[in-house]
């Protein structure tokens, strides 16, 4: 910006000579408005123009936040206004002289400029990526729940995060600057104070260590710390310590040892169940065909009643046992699960004391068709009666039973409810079970709750509070069982004095429908199939009694040939329309002999004796081969009766 056009030519002469492009404006205003409109790398403005001097053309500049780099020129005897445009910013000046000598200083006066802004620009990048830095880490250290913290070589407290502050109770001004021993628990202060002089010394390895905490409120914390040197410049210039809560990770880890209690506990349990199964199963189904004889003595019958009487309860502490394993057989039926809660509160609720107030309540939308769930009704009935005898025990003086269904809805990636308890527990995969339709039946009461050392136990077999003629501590225990063998999830909130609430989660099958009644119809000829003397003595004197015809037959290979159509003429064979089919007797496929059965006689009902053992995808794999139902083999007479009832009843 220069007013005299032979001086303006004679700048743009000598700096396009040094490489510069320069463009020419005779006034302020005229520089302004071409400022305006291009970016320039330097300004050279004149401070004597008219309308606008060169301060004012500077001042505009400062003032928009627009001023590039710029060189001031003055006339002989005007270093004063040099120094006033270079308190506003500009970064150099050149006087003019008469022999023109300040044209050959020019060149150079540009260079150094441009040098002076491109450090300048350089520097506050960097302290700009300094600043994103400090930000990016600052941002790091306060989002961690682990407790940060750097002390001096003092050992007085130059830092502390957010989770620090939080987990300690203090707030920074009153830690900032105090010696961290005073905040460190009595038994590794010492330990803290001998390891610093040993830093200052030269003992700069990083180590870590496990304590207890206790917070402002008093509070114990079990923590888990590491303590590592800060050394800047070969000195020791302080300590960095990073301390975890370990409360809830110890407590998982408990939760992890107990899973791995109960699995082992199942597994044994489930031998020992089993073998005591097959001996009541003999026991109670002779018990039942003798006491069915004419001409009974009294005192032989009333020996069999008490026979039967004490081998049923035998039977049902077998039976918690195989629940609890989740061994037992469950036979899911499409259940409308607000229909059962209400039968079974109702009965409940003419066998409690007058002081025990009992409550059902649903919060269930749409129409009921909507929430049935697959489950083996027999079972669940066991479940309801256990926590609520449960209850019962810890409301001795009368309180509030309450049972509740609602649901709960899940997107295919959400985790299922209680997730933690079902994985930690053995339950199912909870990636296998997550998304869909839950039902949640809670069952709470307003007794008087359990310890923590209590509550870790309650699921674990022959575990009680009770005295040793009160129960044997297999009641929650198979309610466990039950449950995870229905794909669901239970969970327990307690304290003492608080009351007690189960959540059962179940998973729903909206599609389901409720059987209909069978049809009953005459009896047919039944070919038992097993080979287990005292299995097959039983079951053939079981059907005999229920008024069906017996053929045997110890193995696939004989019962084949049996079923084929004319094979017999004029024997009963012609008229087997029931096959009781003991699994065990096939070594390989049983899905095959089931299939070769149908095959010869299309239509034969089939009925499964299995083992209690058996999986559930085993069992999904009889049902697909054409088996209409599936009974245990440590069955008694009327669950036998009302499988051959629906066998009968089905077309």
């Amino acid at each position: 910006m220069e007013d005299n056009p032979g001086v303006a030519r004679l700048f743009q002469r000598h700096l396009e000579r040094a490489g510069y492009s320069v463009d020419l404006a005779h006034d302020g205003h005229d520089g302004l408005a071409r400022l305006d409109a291009l970016a320039y790398d330097v300004v050279i403005v004149d401070q004597q123009m008219p309308g606008m001097t060169g301060l004012d053309v500077i001042r505009s500049l400062v003032a928009a936040n627009a001023l590039p780099p710029t060189v001031m020129v003055t006339g002989a005897g005007d270093e004063e206004t040099a120094v006033a445009a270079m308190k506003l910013g500009a970064d150099d000046y050149l006087v003019k002289d008469v022999d023109g000598g300040y044209l050959r200083l020019l060149p150079s006066v540009i260079d150094r400029v441009m040098q002076k802004r491109q450090l300048v620009q350089e520097r506050q990048e960097a302290v700009d990526a300094l600043r994103r830095s400090e930000r990016l880490y600052r941002t790091v250290v306060e989002s961690t729940s682990d407790v940060i913290l750097l002390h001096d070589e003092a050992g007085r407290i130059a830092f502390i995060n957010k989770a620090g502050l939080s987990f300690t109770g203090f707030d920074e001004a009153e830690m900032l600057g105090q010696p961290v021993a005073e905040f460190l628990p009595p038994d590794i202060r010492a330990a803290h104070l001998k390891r610093r002089e040993r830093r200052a010394s030269g003992d700069w390895e990083s180590f870590a260590y496990d304590s207890a905490f206790f917070n402002a409120a008093g509070q114990r914390i079990d923590v888990t710390v590491r303590a590592t040197p800060v050394i800047v410049d070969a000195a020791y210039q302080g300590e960095l310590l990073v301390a975890r809560d370990m409360t809830e990770i110890r407590a998982m880890r408990e939760r992890l040892e107990q899973q791995e209690r109960l699995a082992a506990l199942g597994q044994l349990t489930s031998g020992v169940a089993h073998s005591f199964r097959n001996l009541l199963n003999t026991i109670i189904l002779n018990a039942e065909m003798s006491m069915r004889k004419p001409g009974l003595p009294l005192d032989v019958a009333r020996d069999l009643r008490s026979i039967l009487k004490e081998s049923r309860r035998a039977s049902d502490l077998v039976q918690q046992m195989l629940d609890f394993s989740s061994r037992a057989m469950i036979n899911r039926e499409p259940t409308h699960l607000g229909a059962l809660v209400a039968e079974f509160v109702e009965t409940l609720s003419a066998r409690v004391p007058d002081d025990i107030r009992v409550y059902f309540g649903q919060e269930l939308s749409g129409a009921d068709q909507s929430w049935v769930a697959p489950v083996d009704r027999s079972r669940l009935r066991q479940a309801l009666a256990n926590l609520a005898d449960n209850a019962l025990d810890a409301m001795p003086h009368g309180g509030d039973l309450r049972f509740a269904l609602s649901e709960v809805e899940l997107q295919p990636d959400e985790a299922p409810p209680a997730a933690d308890v079902l994985s930690l527990f053995g339950g199912p995969d909870a990636a296998a079970v997550s998304g869909g339709q839950w039902i949640r039946l809670v069952v709470s009461d307003t007794g008087t709750g359990m310890t923590e050392d209590v509550r870790s136990q309650l699921f674990s077999p022959f575990f009680t509070t009770k005295d040793v003629d009160q129960g044997i501590g297999l009641g929650l225990s198979q309610v466990y069982g039950i449950v995870r063998q229905h794909g669901g999830t239970i969970d327990v909130e307690t304290e003492p004095g608080q009351g007690t609430t189960f959540t059962i989660h179940l998973p729903s099958r909206p599609d389901a429908e409720t059987p209909g009644a069978a049809k009953k119809r005459p009896g047919e000829t039944a070919l038992l199939v097993a080979e287990d003397r005292s299995l097959r003595d039983a079951a053939e004197h079981a059907l005999s009694a229920l008024g069906y015809p017996v053929l045997t037959a110890l193995s696939a290979q004989e019962a084949v040939p049996m079923c084929q159509t004319g094979r017999w003429a004029g024997s009963r064979s012609d008229r087997i329309g029931i096959v009781v089919l003991d699994v065990t007797v096939l070594e390989d496929c049983p899905e095959k002999m089931i299939t070769e059965l149908r095959r010869h006689r299309p239509g034969v009902k089939v009925i499964a004796l299995v083992e209690d053992g058996t999986t559930e995808e085993e069992r999904d794999q009889l049902l697909e081969a054409g088996c209409l139902s599936l009974v245990g083999r440590s069955c008694e007479l009327a669950e036998l009766a009302q499988a051959l009832e629906r066998a009968a009843g089905s077309t």
